[in-house]
């Protein structure tokens, strides 16, 4: 599989993600390191939300953050329809996780659980640390 739709479907991510928490008057600090976002598919295999954290570096700090669906719909429809291809099934969630520091990523599928990765105000702290990216060096 080519990695463009990946790659340009980060590079949307981190840019949403930097504008849409500057228009809510809550910037990210300059020192982000990752990200996990969660986006949740609907019925018909389309986003009907996006949300996660970004990280800073060293355990520092955790911002919860959001993508409006209809700004990323374009980049992740690429994405999906080179990874499910012919009308493939395709899963309820996916799970982004990028490390910005040097582009190393993850994507993580949920075939079934629409609940996986879900956040309450009693499941934030795990949640959180859960998605919290961790890639082996």
């Amino acid at each position: 599989m080519s990695t463009n739709a990946i790659a340009t479907l980060m590079g949307t991510l981190v840019n949403l993600i930097d504008e849409h928490q500057a228009d809510v008057g809550h910037p990210l600090a300059d020192d982000w390191e990752s990200l996990a976002l969660v986006a949740e598919l609907d019925d018909k295999g389309d986003l009907a939300t996006a949300h996660g954290f970004a990280y800073g570096p060293d355990d520092s700090w955790t911002e919860a953050i959001s993508v409006d669906p209809k700004l990323v719909a374009n980049d992740l429809e690429a994405f999906l329809n080179q990874r499910y291809p012919d009308g493939q099934e395709r899963p309820v969630k996916l799970l982004f996780q990028l490390r910005l520091t040097d582009g190393t990523y993850a994507v993580a599928y949920e075939d079934t659980d629409r609940g996986r990765w879900a956040v309450s105000p009693t499941s934030a702290d795990q949640v959180r640390e859960e998605l919290r990216p961790s890639f082996d060096d």
